[in-house]
């Protein structure tokens, strides 16, 4: 059992370290031609150009007058690695101004990018930022943030923000508010608009937030074709401490509206809630909820479907978890490469594995219900349970679900795939309306074949109610489908 949680957490890592590189691939002359006269282009050019970050900054301290001019010069390089490091050089700079000065002290600062000849004919003069501090002790401060609205015809439209951040000795809260902006490419018949928002957060001496608000009303991305609209959007997140120091966090998220077009096709979500909650069980473990649903759904053929999801994850150990958080913390803390973090935390994950398992940890799917105007399409429950007395991956693993499907659903999703499956036959080939609508009338009835042969075998079951039934389990190395035992000849 070890060996294989080993080789598929091996795997995992490869897969995300082997990822193809886009970057490398031609791009069409038409195309390439298009993007290079493009603003985003322009900005982009700019934005990845090796020329290291310059800004001035220039104090005035308890109202009194400016102090000279200061220039920071930030090597592209450290930004890649870390693009903090820019925040980091600005709290040096005011700490040498204010460590040695008794308190309460205030300093004014205003701060001005340095451009290049060639970003500044593209963005123009950007926005001074005004930054008030007051240091109250050694322990504690404020500081309030002003970008001001700034536009550039036929790139962007931004229309200001501003941020108050707070610090204590073991507390730090921040909030953001920002009134909007515009992004538009005409040469890519593209744009984003983002409505006012706002967000506030708490985060602990380790950095870990506390609690977090966001409130995104309106955001709209349009990219030729392609629209896509999300209205309503809010997350809010709480975390709590166990006895053993694992924070445990309880996260709602909700969008209103989000809808997809391109063309004349078109797929719209209305109500939709994520729901995450930890909380702590007896004899150190710990236990999760996780819920989800969308009010209702249109899709392409289908319109009025609602999707209503419940999981729960019970048993895990406590000590297990809070290692594996710590381990994090210490990643975040000393800001290492993705592929590090990555690494180190499938090691940490093999080493915890042997705690993780040894009180039955168990994933529960207590509900899955897709209702359409017409009834109940989907039902389902099941649950997968990790055997600690077992001594292989095969023994130790206990599967049991019931999955209720209608009729209509069972031939539309078989339809479907055997649809796209006879297309992919054709290639690149052109087909037309007629041959489309051919190959749909075959797909439907190999469907129908299809569904006639799986009763046969009693993969599924008939329930006379135009519904389909399937009860599987999985146990001491034996898979049984609705009463019937299958052969698992291959599972060692």
């Amino acid at each position: 059992m070890k060996k294989l949680l080993q080789l598929f957490a091996a795997s995992l890592l490869v897969s995300a370290v082997s990822l193809p590189s886009y970057a490398e691939m031609p791009v069409p002359p038409i195309l390439a031609k298009a993007v290079s006269e493009s603003s985003t282009y322009g900005l982009l050019k700019t934005l990845l150009s090796e020329d290291p970050l310059r800004f001035t900054l220039q104090h005035r301290i308890n109202g009194g007058d400016p102090l000279p001019i200061e220039t920071i010069e930030i090597p592209l390089k450290e930004i890649k690695e870390n693009p903090l490091v820019f925040l980091r050089a600005i709290k040096e700079n005011f700490s040498k101004h204010v460590e040695k000065l008794e308190k309460p002290v205030q300093l004014d600062t205003e701060l001005e990018f340095l451009l290049s000849a060639e970003a500044e004919q593209l963005l123009g003069k950007l926005p001074t930022l005004s930054i008030k501090s007051t240091k109250e002790s050694e322990e504690s401060s404020k500081s309030y943030l002003e970008i001001p609205a700034y536009r550039r015809e036929g790139l962007i439209d931004w229309k200001g923000l501003t941020a108050q951040l707070t610090l204590t000795e073991n507390l730090k809260t921040l909030s953001l508010n920002f009134a909007g902006l515009l992004f538009e490419d005409k040469k890519l018949s593209a744009s984003l608009s983002l409505g006012e928002s706002s967000f506030s957060g708490e985060f602990n001496a380790n950095k870990t937030p506390t609690k977090m608000d966001l409130s995104l009303p309106m955001l709209q991305v349009h990219k030729l074709a392609y629209l896509l609209n999300v209205h309503d959007l809010s997350a809010k997140l709480t975390t709590n401490q166990s006895s053993k120091d694992l924070k445990l966090g309880h996260l709602k998220f909700k969008v209103g509206h989000l809808d997809v077009s391109r063309d004349k096709s078109k797929y719209s979500f209305d109500g939709l809630v994520a729901k995450a909650d930890g909380e702590e069980g007896q004899s150190g473990v710990i236990n999760y909820t996780l819920h989800s649903q969308i009010d209702t759904m249109t899709l392409k053929d289908v319109s009025g479907v609602s999707f209503v999801e419940n999981w729960e994850i019970r048993n895990l150990d406590e000590e297990a978890l809070a290692e594996l958080q710590t381990t994090a913390r210490e990643n975040r803390r000393q800001i290492k490469h993705p592929k590090t973090i990555i690494g180190t935390m499938l090691d940490k994950l093999r080493e915890v594995l042997p705690k993780l398992a040894a009180k039955s940890p168990e994933i529960a799917l207590t509900e899955l219900t897709v209702k359409t105007p017409n009834g109940n399409a989907v039902q389902s429950n099941a649950s997968v349970t990790l055997n600690k007395k077992a001594t292989s991956l095969s023994e130790a693993l206990e599967v049991q679900g019931a999955f209720s499907i209608s009729k209509d659903w069972t031939k539309r999703i078989l339809a479907k795939i055997t649809f796209y499956t006879m297309l992919k036959d054709f290639g690149d080939m052109q087909l037309s309306e007629d041959d489309l609508a051919f190959l749909k009338q075959q797909a439907e009835a190999a469907s129908e074949q299809q569904i006639s042969v799986f009763v046969g075998l009693k993969w599924l079951v008939d329930m006379g109610n135009d519904n389909y039934k399937i009860v599987a389990a999985f146990k001491d190395n034996k898979l049984n489908v609705n009463g019937v035992e299958m052969p698992l000849s291959f599972i060692k």
